[in-house]
């Protein structure tokens, strides 16, 4: 008698790198709703002007850490996954020692050069004191990152990204209720880096006495073709993607105009850094392949990498030019009504923006670093035209304008590098789908349903509540996401 047996029902598997870029985006999107919450509390807490020149120290902050650190952290995750994959985890062990070394080194040195150059100059000493601290412990922070990156493990960062961000909105809170100034304010945003290092530190073995090795000549060598080509992408994209635009608009406009662009641009990029943290968790998954040889499974994730980021970023860009003038006003009062276009002019480059991570992505971990470096050049060289043709204008505007046109022709050069050097046959019909569905879903339904009711909050609110069950209808019905896994079908 032949028994009969239940057809086994096959459960979704979540790749790896996509759990990991989810747990990429959890962090992210957690700092960014803390960041949120901060960055309200201090634009209460001071006007237009002060909230401009706090932004402009944060952003100098942030670029000559970005400076001090180049590619090192990024190339360091790049090949140190490439030789795990190869099966060569000792000589991994002996690169990250290494790289974590050097980084120490040429930091301690940029900071005191820093804090230097202040008590010389006596001018902002205590910013570039506090900044010449904080480049050191971004550096450490960031060696220990790319360690738990490239064995793809995420979650201790994504807990130890939390905690800083809560210490931060607590040290916010803490002084607009005591002294709400500027510096206390710019410690209390870069001080909690510490915290999260000491995280990280605890989850990491200590280097064995044979990590402590220096590298072979042939792993230097392999480190350093990437690190040179990633370097200058990485300065490209300070340019280009950190608010190259704020550095014109202290020369041509004001502090204020500073602080409508910035605040605009907190709300873009806590958006655009979620699509890019979806991203991230491909980047050691798509090293490990390339060690690997394996160029059928690198296509595969380019794919499926693409499919997923639209589906985040197109309903947000649509809700989002629906809902960010309302939202503004609403949070942060009409004193900063002036950037509300700023905010809008932005969102239209997010689904661009976050698809061009994917590419990015792509080419620097498939070998194709160069393509990239050429690209990054272009654009670097177009941004800073634009700013100088439209800043002196428009202000900060027309350094939104700038910034979202250069995003929108990175992508398409990345996008048509990578169908040209890997032959990735790119899902156009499943973005153009999900696409249409996000208009029509969340930007199309709030807007009539916001005509229909009366002009209130509760109106507003209720209309992009519909909108966004509507979409995550569409996206359940036609099974786009688990699709999405599988590639649509494949």
């Amino acid at each position: 008698m032949r028994l009969q047996t239940e057809p086994v029902q096959r459960k979704l598997a979540i790749p790896l790198a996509l759990q990991n870029g989810f747990l990429s985006a959890a962090s992210n999107l957690t700092s960014g709703l803390v960041g949120l919450l901060g960055s309200i509390i201090i634009v209460r807490s001071l006007d237009a002007t002060q909230y401009g020149h706090l932004s402009y120290l944060l952003w100098l902050s942030a670029t000559l850490s970005a400076l001090g650190m180049l590619a090192f952290p990024h190339a360091l995750t790049k090949i140190s996954a490439e030789l795990r994959g190869a099966g060569r985890a000792d000589d991994a062990h002996r690169l990250e020692y290494w790289v974590f070394r050097w980084l120490l080194i040429i930091n301690v040195v940029i900071g005191m050069g820093v804090v230097l150059f202040g008590i010389v100059s006596a001018r902002n000493m205590t910013y570039l004191s506090m900044i010449g601290g904080v480049l050191v412990v971004n550096a450490v922070n960031r060696v220990l990152c790319s360690r738990y990156y490239a064995q793809q493990r995420y979650r201790r960062v994504t807990w130890s990204s939390m905690a800083t961000s809560l210490a931060q909105v607590l040290l916010v809170i803490l002084f607009a209720w005591v002294r709400p100034k500027i510096p206390e304010f710019f410690f209390a945003l870069l001080a909690p880096g510490l915290a999260s290092t000491v995280i990280l530190a605890q989850g990491l073995r200590p280097w064995r006495t044979q990590s402590t090795r220096n590298p072979g000549r042939q792993v230097v060598s392999q480190y350093v073709r990437y690190l040179l080509p990633a370097s200058i992408v990485l300065v490209s994209e300070v340019i280009v993607w950190q608010r190259s635009g704020l550095f014109f608009l202290k020369q041509y406009s004001s502090d204020a105009q500073i602080g409508y662009f910035s605040l605009a641009y907190t709300f873009y990029s806590m958006v655009l850094s979620l699509g890019w943290a979806l991203a991230n968790g491909f980047y050691p998954a798509v090293s490990n392949y390339f060690g690997a040889g394996r160029t059928s499974a690198i296509i595969r994730e380019v794919r499926r990498g693409l499919v997923i980021l639209v589906l985040y970023s197109a309903p947000v860009m649509y809700g989002g030019l629906v809902g960010i003038g309302t939202a503004l006003k609403l949070v942060y009062g009409l004193k900063m009504a002036p950037a509300i276009p700023v905010a809008e002019i932005l969102l239209v480059g997010l689904v661009p923006g976050v698809a061009s991570s994917i590419f990015a992505v792509t080419l620097n971990a498939g070998g194709e670093i160069w393509q990239n470096v050429k690209i990054g050049t272009i654009m670097a060289i177009l941004n800073l035209s634009l700013d100088l043709l439209v800043i002196p204008r428009h202000m900060a505007v027309g350094a939104a304008a700038a910034s979202t046109v250069t995003q929108i022709i990175n992508t398409l050069l990345l996008g048509w590098m990578v169908v040209h050097r890997h032959h990735v046959d790119l899902p156009y019909w499943a973005i153009v789908r999900i696409g249409v569905a996000g208009f029509l879903t969340m930007y199309l339904i709030p807007r009539v349903t916001s005509a229909l009711l009366p002009s209130n909050l509760a109106s507003f609110a209720l209309s992009m509540v519909v909108g966004g069950l509507a979409y995550v209808l569409v996206v359940w019905k036609f099974r786009w996401f688990s699709s999405g896994l599988s590639l649509f079908g494949e």
